[in-house]
Protein backbone atom coordinates (compact mmCIF):
# COMPACT_ATOMS: atom_id res chain seq x y z
CA UNK A 1 0.00 0.00 0.00
CA UNK A 2 1.42 3.20 -0.66
CA UNK A 3 0.90 6.70 1.05
CA UNK A 4 -0.59 8.71 -1.53
CA UNK A 5 -3.98 8.37 -1.96
CA UNK A 6 -4.64 8.00 -5.75
CA UNK A 7 -5.73 4.49 -7.33
CA UNK A 8 -3.05 1.93 -8.24
CA UNK A 9 -3.40 0.85 -11.77
CA UNK A 10 -4.31 -2.68 -10.46
CA UNK A 11 -7.34 -0.67 -8.83
CA UNK A 12 -10.42 -0.27 -10.51
CA UNK A 13 -11.01 3.74 -11.73
CA UNK A 14 -14.47 3.90 -12.21
CA UNK A 15 -17.72 3.23 -11.08
CA UNK A 16 -18.55 0.71 -13.62
CA UNK A 17 -15.42 -0.95 -13.11
CA UNK A 18 -15.72 -1.55 -9.25
CA UNK A 19 -19.21 -3.05 -10.17
CA UNK A 20 -17.48 -5.55 -12.66
CA UNK A 21 -15.48 -6.52 -10.61
CA UNK A 22 -17.60 -6.90 -7.90
CA UNK A 23 -20.14 -8.73 -10.23
CA UNK A 24 -17.41 -11.49 -10.79
CA UNK A 25 -16.24 -11.66 -7.05
CA UNK A 26 -20.18 -12.52 -6.18
CA UNK A 27 -20.36 -15.43 -8.94
CA UNK A 28 -17.39 -17.15 -7.93
CA UNK A 29 -18.23 -16.95 -4.71
CA UNK A 30 -21.63 -18.41 -5.40
CA UNK A 31 -19.99 -20.88 -7.48
CA UNK A 32 -17.95 -21.98 -4.11
CA UNK A 33 -21.10 -21.89 -2.23
CA UNK A 34 -22.53 -24.40 -4.45
CA UNK A 35 -19.82 -26.59 -4.69
CA UNK A 36 -19.21 -26.63 -1.22
CA UNK A 37 -23.14 -27.34 -1.03
CA UNK A 38 -22.64 -30.37 -3.50
CA UNK A 39 -19.84 -32.13 -1.48
CA UNK A 40 -21.80 -31.86 1.97
CA UNK A 41 -25.00 -33.08 0.48
CA UNK A 42 -23.20 -36.58 -0.79
CA UNK A 43 -21.42 -36.62 2.76
CA UNK A 44 -24.64 -36.29 4.01
CA UNK A 45 -26.68 -38.63 1.91
CA UNK A 46 -23.42 -41.42 2.17
CA UNK A 47 -23.75 -40.74 5.42
CA UNK A 48 -27.88 -41.65 5.82
CA UNK A 49 -27.56 -44.53 3.23
CA UNK A 50 -24.98 -46.11 5.57
CA UNK A 51 -25.99 -48.79 7.87
CA UNK A 52 -25.44 -46.06 11.65
CA UNK A 53 -27.05 -42.68 11.11
CA UNK A 54 -25.69 -40.31 13.51
CA UNK A 55 -26.47 -36.71 14.09
CA UNK A 56 -23.67 -35.51 11.64
CA UNK A 57 -24.79 -37.24 8.53
CA UNK A 58 -28.20 -34.97 9.30
CA UNK A 59 -26.03 -31.21 10.05
CA UNK A 60 -23.93 -32.71 6.74
CA UNK A 61 -27.27 -32.71 4.81
CA UNK A 62 -28.45 -29.65 5.88
CA UNK A 63 -25.95 -28.07 5.96
CA UNK A 64 -25.12 -29.49 2.34
CA UNK A 65 -28.83 -27.97 1.33
CA UNK A 66 -28.18 -24.76 2.91
CA UNK A 67 -25.19 -23.58 1.20
CA UNK A 68 -26.64 -24.62 -2.22
CA UNK A 69 -29.60 -22.58 -1.48
CA UNK A 70 -27.89 -19.69 -0.92
CA UNK A 71 -25.53 -20.17 -4.14
CA UNK A 72 -28.44 -20.43 -6.37
CA UNK A 73 -29.91 -17.47 -5.05
CA UNK A 74 -26.46 -15.47 -5.49
CA UNK A 75 -26.38 -16.75 -8.81
CA UNK A 76 -29.88 -15.75 -9.84
CA UNK A 77 -28.99 -11.81 -8.63
CA UNK A 78 -25.33 -11.30 -8.16
CA UNK A 79 -25.12 -7.54 -8.57
CA UNK A 80 -24.14 -5.84 -5.10
CA UNK A 81 -26.12 -3.89 -3.00
CA UNK A 82 -25.70 -0.06 -4.26
CA UNK A 83 -23.84 1.42 -1.44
Amino acid sequence: MTDNLEPQPSEPTTDADRRARALRTNKRQAWIYIGVGVVLTVLGIIGLVAEDRSFLDWLLLGLGLVNLVIGAMQLRRPEPPLA
